[in-house]
Order: C-alpha cells, then structure tokens, then sequence
C-alpha cells in the first residue's frame, strides 16, 4: 500500500485503522532515512 504520510492525519479513519497507519508511517520514514 502507497500512501502519503502526510495526509494521513486528514483523513478520519477507525482510531485502530488510523494508529496503525502512524506506525506503519513511522517505520516507513526509519527505513527511508536509514
């Protein structure tokens, strides 16, 4: 799945749906900048 980071915050997800997203684009941002 592609998405933007960013933009997640926008949008309103299920809390669990949107939580898991921040993670998934936490360790995204470690593998990019690492």
């Amino acid at each position: 799945m592609n998405y933007d980071c960013r933009k997640v915050k926008d949008i309103p997800l299920d809390i669990t749906f949107s939580l898991m997203l921040n993670t998934l684009c936490r360790v995204k941002l470690i593998y990019e900048t690492s």
